[in-house]
């Protein structure tokens, strides 16, 4: 939306500005109790390796060969849960729990860089069972993360042969992301999870753009 207002006004900004404006929108003028990874992630668009440190925000892109970069695609399941959420009530409570949790947030830090690592080295064993580890985690930085549902739709998943797998965003409900290494069992995982939508998906590199501009400005 953003974007798309600077676009109106003949205005093309860069993909940092717009990031920024929409952090500031969110988390100073709305007061929302959001992080800043998701603005950043759909402002740049690819596959990233994003560092906050204070206001300063450094974007990595992490470049794969074609094929790897299917094959990891290949191997990752997305499915609606049935149920949404307000990302505001559960980020609220664990910005109440982070001090006590340090150590639960620096080890999922760890585990990113793992990612990233296994990621590269085309060790796609190791993504399911990081993605378990930082799923266990998360569960633990609150209350609200999940629930009796979701986490039988993580059993279901794993005891069809997902490898792991994790919420997407701050939890609660929405879509949770599988990686299934072994293709043949992607068809059990979907039987397991029979009921709920699985939703197609393609990683993309270009993020938020202007498709059409006709010269005309407000």
């Amino acid at each position: 939306m953003i974007h798309a207002i600077y676009g109106l006004k003949g205005k093309m900004i860069s993909k940092e500005q717009l990031y920024k404006d929409a952090i500031h929108i969110e988390q100073n003028m709305i007061k929302e109790n959001v992080g800043s990874q998701d603005q950043v992630a759909t402002a740049v668009g690819g596959l990233n390796v994003i560092r906050f440190a204070g206001d300063k925000i450094d974007v990595s892109p992490v470049f794969l060969p074609y094929k790897i970069k299917e094959e990891f695609q290949s191997k990752c399941m997305l499915f609606f849960t049935g149920f949404t959420r307000y990302a505001n009530g559960i980020e609220g409570d664990k910005l109440k729990l982070m001090e006590k949790k340090k150590t639960d947030y620096s080890n999922l830090k760890e585990l990113a860089e793992e990612g990233i690592n296994a990621l590269l080295d085309e060790d796609f064993g190791s993504i399911g069972e990081l993605l378990y580890e930082g799923w266990k985690i998360k569960k633990s930085l609150s209350k609200k993360v999940t629930n009796d549902t979701i986490n039988e739709i993580y059993k279901k998943a794993m005891n069809a042969g997902a490898d792991g797998g994790k919420l997407i965003g701050a939890g609660g409900g929405g879509f949770m992301l599988l990686f299934v290494n072994n293709p043949w069992l992607q068809d059990a995982v979907r039987k397991a999870l029979e009921g709920l939508v699985e939703v197609p998906f393609k990683f993309e590199n270009e993020g938020s753009k202007i498709i059409y501009y006709n010269g005309d400005v407000l």
